[in-house]
């Protein structure tokens, strides 16, 4: 691999780990969309593997594991949904069309941003089985084909109201049970395997780098601000992922 695209790897590793040790989500959907646009997308997928799963086990135990048996069992469907799509769409992604995915990332990247900005509201209740199930499909589908299991998580979380202390355990928790089994349906899948691992360990060090400044440095600054920049940010990527999507 040339050394130039090692080289906007190694920043786009950075700046994903950065975001996401500063507003705790986002690492995937960024460093995915960065790499799209220098490798094949497969190769790009592959290539965040590992550093979201050890960034996301890292974010898990940092929240503790306090209470962790009640907020799984609360959220067990949703979370039973997610990662049994997780694992069956990752195996399904070598026969997806490249564009396809690009587009689907793009539109799930806009979708969520412009959610998140607009700061609207609704409610729902987590004891509906079906909210559970309708978000952990949206999520493991997504986090199969594209590792953006983040957004749809975020989503149903702010949906049912959970409470800001309680949403960081439970969502480091599902993140972390999320990225284990994307690990293990990319390596079923193919798209991890011994060319493609090389990248995505190389690109440990980085994102580990960036996670840890950003949560080193999250209480420094106007939290909010930062994520407005960053989802808008998102939304000019994945506006070129649906234009690269199109055009390919």
């Amino acid at each position: 691999m040339d050394s130039s695209i090692i080289i906007f790897a190694t920043f786009a590793g950075l700046a994903a780990g950065l975001v996401k040790g500063v507003v705790g989500f986002g690492m995937p959907m960024i460093l995915l969309s960065i790499l799209a646009m220098l490798m094949p997308i497969y190769t790009a997928l592959a290539a965040l593997i590992l550093p979201t799963l050890l960034t996301n086990l890292q974010q898990a135990r940092e929240q503790g594991s306090s209470r962790a048996i009640p907020l799984l069992s609360r959220h067990k469907i949703f979370i039973s949904v997610m990662v049994i799509l997780i694992f069956a769409s990752a195996s399904l992604t070598p026969y997806v069309p490249q564009h396809f995915l690009l587009g689907i990332l793009g539109i799930l990247i806009i979708s969520f941003c412009v959610f998140q900005i607009s700061g609207y509201q609704f409610s729902l209740s987590a004891e509906d089985h079906r909210t559970q199930f309708l978000f952990g499909s949206v999520a493991g589908v997504a986090g199969g084909l594209c590792g953006a299991f983040g957004p749809p998580t975020v989503a149903y979380l702010t949906a049912i109201n959970t409470p800001k202390n309680e949403q960081m355990k439970i969502q480091a928790i599902i993140y972390g049970i999320g990225a284990t089994f994307m690990f293990f349906g990319h390596i079923t899948s193919g798209i991890f395997n011994l060319s493609t691992a090389p990248l995505s360990g190389f690109l440990i060090l980085p994102c580990l780098c960036g996670f840890w400044l950003g949560s080193r440095i999250r209480n420094t600054f106007d939290q909010n601000m930062f994520r407005k920049v960053t989802l808008t940010l998102l939304v000019l990527v994945g506006a070129n992922l649906i234009r690269s999507a199109w055009f390919m």
